[in-house]
């Protein structure tokens, strides 16, 4: 079985890489080497293309996941300077506060200061 797929993922590869007659020619010259009835061919041809279907999903389901990936990480920075803005915004609005907080105390203070004169 192990040869079997060895060559399934030949084929896939050959198959892959060449035109479809290349693919037919391959699957030929193997079945004759191994002098293959119709019945085992067909079976080798089935489980070729169940390999290639197979090879193929998996392919799509790892450009997918790239793609997932892609964004997420994109996402992640977009948030992280989102969040670096919003902790920047933060501070200075802190400053202005502490700012508007200490002019209070001298305004508060000058008037007192002004009530005892």
């Amino acid at each position: 079985m192990s040869e079997i797929s060895r060559i399934i993922t030949n084929l896939g590869i050959a198959y892959g890489l060449g035109s479809k007659e290349q693919f037919i020619d391959a699957i030929s010259k193997y079945a004759q080497d191994k002098e293959m009835d119709d019945e085992a061919i067909k079976e080798l041809i089935e489980q070729v293309f169940e390999e290639l279907e197979l090879t193929n999903r998996k392919r799509k389901a790892t450009q997918v996941n790239e793609v997932i990936d892609m964004e997420e990480r994109a996402n992640m920075e977009e948030r992280s300077h989102v969040e670096s803005s919003s902790n920047k915004t933060e501070e200075k609005l802190d400053e202005v506060i502490g700012e508007v907080r200490a002019l209070r105390r001298s305004v508060e203070s000058l008037i007192d200061t002004l009530k005892t004169k």
